[in-house]
């Protein structure tokens, strides 16, 4: 916790109804470090700078910007466990606890021992930290109010919708502008020596990487009280910038570069797509004729830039003939990664890949005896991974058109599989969940990991990135949260009255998305907190999301966008017919969207 990772107060403003982002007073001087913010503070600063006798190291703040106590002083709710062994099994005076943003803001202004900065968690939805998710008993304050949750700005209706736009004043232009003074003072050429005496941005010695050489000191407990020492006032993070920090250029500098590099050079290539596929009704727009008035508006804010949003171009979508790819109903699809070529699994036992650009199914293989529950394409994108109800797992080589390996992996069906760099897992009706390892001339036979820890059949399962940690989803509604490393399931959530039928990490690998047959779309933590439950009106199959918003496959033929933020509908699109979408896939830039139904047809 010494070097959690620091991020700067932005803003200045936490009682107005309304945030201004179109108003320089709206924001912190960045190019002041936090104990320079307050003129009368730094004054006696610097009278106690002087009164150090020059044969010591002398220095204007005792204290730091980043401390181990500071950071479990924001996170006290998210991780209760860390500021209990920190205070020897207590939480801290209620009156200091972390209670509300305005004041812990005017505290860092006129409190001499308090130069705290912010961490990343201010920026990242959802912004679970500021809620008392395991109401903890935190205390009563002086003043005879309860610490429950943190108390938000006016402009703020909710923890999330404070997040949302927190990161869009890190995000604005006055930051983008002037940010790199503050990079200046943290991580550059102001850190250390006679810029930081002109920056007033001087701290204690032993703050600074190398003011002492631990291996030096022979006597333990003297060794001891130093690194004691050390952690008590925080650690200033290594230097990276010798010269000034460049800065950004101006905004309208940047949309005269994207102007021109747009005119220039194609935002994509189009490829054909066939009949029966969901392809854009109107031209791509370039960036330049996206209108600010069509950007979303967000309430208790003003805002000089537009907002970024992504999956919002479904309405631009037209249907036409789906393709009859199967007979039965289409369990997975994943696409090529240049989006030309599309395969799929299904019950009736087949195999297909179609070609976007010559319009035509390219192979058809009876892959086994039972039917296939999921496909996944390796990352060379040289073998397709397939699931069968058979107990076996299979590798489908894509160059020689056969099967290349197969796999027992289970006792019962193969019902789900998840694929990071070269670990796949796989879950079964068994109840359980194997880690294997991929190599390329397939799968190990010996799993590396595996876990019965589920009461009922797995449905799905999914992998973070660092493929370090797996979930799995469960027909009883349960969740179980696996790590690949030490083997051990570190934590089960009820999740759902009904079937989990699909699971995600978030690209962060912080949060889990869920989708139930019990009509919900579900966001929890990693410990267990549940972020965000949205009614949907119907059952859900299959669900993908980008970490702000999800998209979703319903047993209705409704394929729909969700905001994990502001828990609202952003678009939805009915399939002609009422056919249970069971998988959806996409390529990167989602300029196609692939879905398989229940009755064997794919949408596109």
């Amino acid at each position: 916790l010494t070097q959690y990772p620091v991020f700067p107060w932005v803003l200045s403003d936490y009682k107005s109804p309304i945030l201004d982002l179109t108003k320089e007073s709206t924001f912190r001087d960045l190019r002041k470090p936090v104990g320079a913010l307050n003129p009368e503070r730094l004054a006696q600063f610097k009278k106690r700078y002087n009164e150090i006798p020059d044969d010591q190291e002398k220095f204007l703040y005792g204290t730091h910007y980043s401390t181990p106590g500071y950071v479990l002083y924001y996170l006290v709710r998210k991780a209760p466990e860390e500021m209990l062994r920190l205070q020897n099994g207590k939480f801290d005076s209620p009156d200091r606890l972390f209670d509300s943003i305005e004041d812990s803001w005017n505290n860092v202004h006129i409190n001499p021992a308090d130069l705290k900065e912010l961490i990343p968690e201010f920026f990242m939805p959802p912004g679970e930290f500021l809620i008392n998710f395991h109401d903890l008993k935190l205390g009563t304050k002086q003043d005879g109010s309860r610490v429950r949750d943190v108390i938000l700005p006016p402009w703020a209706k909710n923890a999330q919708d404070f997040i949302e736009k927190h990161r869009m004043a890190l995000e604005s232009e006055f930051v983008s502008q002037n940010l790199h003074h503050w990079i200046d003072l943290i991580f550059g050429y102001k850190q250390q020596g006679e810029e930081a005496i002109k920056a007033d941005n001087l701290f204690h010695p032993l703050t600074y990487e190398g003011a002492v050489n631990i291996e030096l000191i022979k006597d333990p407990l003297q060794r001891d009280a130093t690194l004691a020492q050390i952690n008590e006032f925080g650690q200033t993070p290594k230097k990276i910038f010798d010269t000034p920090h460049p800065q950004r250029f101006p905004k309208k500098q940047r949309e005269e570069s994207i102007k021109l590099h747009s005119s220039s050079v194609p935002l994509y290539k189009p490829h054909t797509v066939p009949s029966g596929f969901l392809t854009p009704s109107t031209p791509a727009k370039s960036i330049k004729d996206v209108k600010e008035d069509k950007m979303p508006k967000l309430d208790n804010l003003k805002i000089s830039t537009p907002i970024i949003k992504q999956w919002t171009d479904l309405d631009k979508f037209k249907l036409e003939e789906p393709l009859r790819l199967h007979r039965h109903v289409v369990s997975s699809l994943c696409l090529s990664s240049d989006s030309s070529t599309l395969y799929s699994v299904s019950q009736d036992k087949n195999l297909k890949l179609y070609s976007f650009a010559q319009k035509k199914q390219l192979r058809s293989m009876n892959v086994c005896q039972l039917a296939l529950s999921s496909c996944l394409l390796t990352q060379d994108e040289k073998s397709v991974i397939i699931g069968s109800w058979d107990n076996n797992i299979y590798t489908y080589s894509i160059d020689f058109g056969t099967i290349s390996d197969t796999l027992y992996a289970h006792d019962d069906a193969v019902s789900c599989l998840a694929l990071s760099d070269d670990v796949l897992v796989s879950g079964s009706w068994d109840s359980s969940v194997k880690a294997w390892k991929l190599r390329p001339s397939g799968l190990e036979k010996v799993s590396i990991a595996e876990f019965v820890e589920s009461d009922s059949s797995v449905r799905c399962v999914h992998l973070n990135k660092d493929a370090t940690i797996a979930v799995s989803g469960a027909e009883d509604g349960t969740i179980h949260v696996c790590d690949l490393k030490s083997r051990t399931m570190i934590a089960k959530l009820e999740a759902h009255n009904e079937a989990i039928n699909d699971l995600q990490f978030t690209p962060d690998g912080q949060r889990i998305v869920t989708c139930s047959s019990d009509n919900t779309l579900k966001m929890f933590n990693l410990s267990g907190n549940e972020i965000c439950s949205i009614d949907v009106g119907e059952g859900l199959r299959c669900v993908s999301n980008n970490g702000i918003q999800a998209i979703t496959g319903g047993e209705g033929g409704t394929l729909s966008i969700w905001d994990l933020i502001s828990t609202n509908k952003v678009k939805s699109y009915k399939l002609d017919e009422p056919n249970p979408i069971n998988c959806v896939a996409f390529s990167a830039n989602t300029d196609v969207i692939v879905t398989g139904v229940d009755n064997g047809k794919v949408y596109c």
